[in-house]
């Protein structure tokens, strides 16, 4: 038996094959379409955005150094830096929604806010936005507005919390005494 010059039991194969892919590839497109990304403030987007252009991650660490003797240096530690993301969001509609959204971008800007940078597999904490830049060319569609903003982790430190330690008044006094001016003698006097 043949179909279309193909064998039956190969068809079937194949048809098999052909509606696994397109229904993965349905539930794949339906779970990125649900899945939440952006940044966010307090559990909630910080400006509405028709979509996430792109999220890129900077990391890095520094090794210290130490100069040596002829121009040699010496490495002795390296340390993590602070998180470095860029999220890209984009906004159509009318003239006023892309004012409103660029508003709200700058005034986020200028706060002293901690932000989330969230993506489907990891959230990213504590973090400040430090600038942002956007560019509008006719090639790239004068009415859609797509904006880079930049994020920088913040080390907060933690506070010392000292229980149970001395006040300096209950220590006891030392008296060391006074010194008396002597006169030195004859063997440590050096003439001039």
């Amino acid at each position: 038996n043949t179909m279309n010059g193909i064998p039956s039991l190969l068809n079937a194969v194949i048809t098999s094959v052909v509606s696994l892919m397109t229904s993965d590839i349905g539930s794949s497109l339906g779970s990125f379409a649900t899945q939440q990304w952006g940044i966010y403030y307090q559990g909630q987007p910080f400006v509405i955005s028709d979509t996430v252009g792109a999220i890129d991650h900077k990391k890095g660490w520094k090794v210290a150094n130490a100069p040596q003797e002829e121009g040699a240096f010496q490495s002795y530690n390296k340390v993590e830096t602070s998180f470095e993301r860029m999220v890209t969001l984009v906004k159509g509609g009318s003239a006023s929604d892309r004012n409103d959204f660029l508003e709200a971008i700058d005034q986020a800007a200028g706060d002293l806010e901690m932000y989330d940078v969230v993506m489907p597999d990891v959230i990213y904490h504590n973090a400040n936005i430090t600038r942002y830049n956007f560019r509008r060319t006719t090639k790239n569609g004068v009415s859609l507005l797509t904006v880079d903003i930049f994020l920088q982790e913040i080390r907060d430190q933690p506070t010392s919390n000292l229980s149970n330690t001395a006040a300096p008044s209950g220590q006891d006094a030392i008296n060391g005494g006074t010194v008396q001016p002597e006169t030195p003698s004859p063997d440590t006097v050096t003439p001039q």
